[in-house]
């Protein structure tokens, strides 16, 4: 027979062991919430935006502006590397969350993705090589001259709608750095395509001095859009209002301008 003092303590040990066993029963059941992770695609040869470094990592202001939102957001970034005209595929088809690669919001993209509100607008300029001049802004004396553009960019679209129009041949590529290479081994005569950029990373080198900008500043929305925005699934409202609020926060804190000045000189964001 069991005196009292140990009725007790096998009572209390009994409820311990209770208490333990439906514990762990419910870790069990309900495991801990998985971390949340947004697979972000990238193009990565869009010095200064997007690129990869001597390492073979993702760098840029894209990148960093993006690790900045994900952190925000409680969440952690999976790059996953694309030519620029497989990224809004891909989004349809579930392969990745986002598309932060400098696409431009048009009417046109909005029939097949959701876009946040722009997080930086950049104008459209035609740059060839010194020797070729324009007397007017009608391009046309540009005729038969062979200009390069990024498959399915608003470069892209404006080019075959106006600049082919006008005789110029227009030559596509997968990659902005294809086509600078084409540039400077004479292939082709120049090309169309984000002003940043190109004066950045082409025009400020020395590689780039033989090489201008001609012609009016494109930025006609009917062609180029309302900015660069992050494009999500279609319909996905809670993530554009997630994105939309973070990017707010990063501007408004101060981060966005810290990640911008690594790379420009002025406030890339616009009006």
């Amino acid at each position: 027979m069991f005196n009292s003092s140990y009725k007790v303590l096998f009572s209390v040990n009994y409820q311990w062991r209770l208490l333990l066993t439906l514990f762990l029963t419910c870790f069990l059941i309900f495991p801990a919430a998985a971390e949340r992770v947004f697979r972000i695609g990238m193009e990565s040869s869009y010095h200064p935006f997007a690129y990869k470094n001597d390492e073979g990592e993702f760098a840029g202001f894209e990148f960093e502006l993006s690790e900045a939102i994900c952190k925000l957001l409680q969440a952690k970034c999976q790059w996953v590397e694309y030519e620029f005209d497989d990224l809004i595929p891909a989004i349809r088809n579930g392969k990745i969350d986002m598309a932060m690669s400098s696409i431009s919001i048009t009417e046109s993209r909005k029939s097949l993705v959701s876009f946040s509100k722009k997080y930086y607008f950049s104008t459209v300029r035609l740059m060839v090589s010194n020797d070729i001049n324009l007397e007017s802004d009608d391009f046309s004396e540009l005729k038969g001259k062979k200009i390069g553009v990024i498959n399915d960019t608003t470069a892209d679209l404006y080019a075959k709608e106006v600049l082919a129009k006008k005789g110029v041949r227009v030559i596509n590529y997968e990659t902005q750095m294809e086509i600078l290479m084409d540039v400077l081994t004479n292939h082709i005569h120049g090309t169309l395509g984000d002003a940043i950029p190109l004066e950045i990373h082409f025009l400020a080198k020395p590689y780039g001095s033989d090489y201008h900008f001609v012609g009016p500043v494109l930025d006609d929305p009917a062609y180029f859009g309302e900015g660069i925005g992050v494009a999500v699934k279609k319909g996905n409202v809670t993530l554009v209002n997630e994105l939309n609020s973070a990017i707010q926060e990063l501007r408004k804190n101060g981060t966005y301008q810290k990640i911008q000045g690594k790379y420009f000189e002025n406030d890339i964001y616009g009006h």
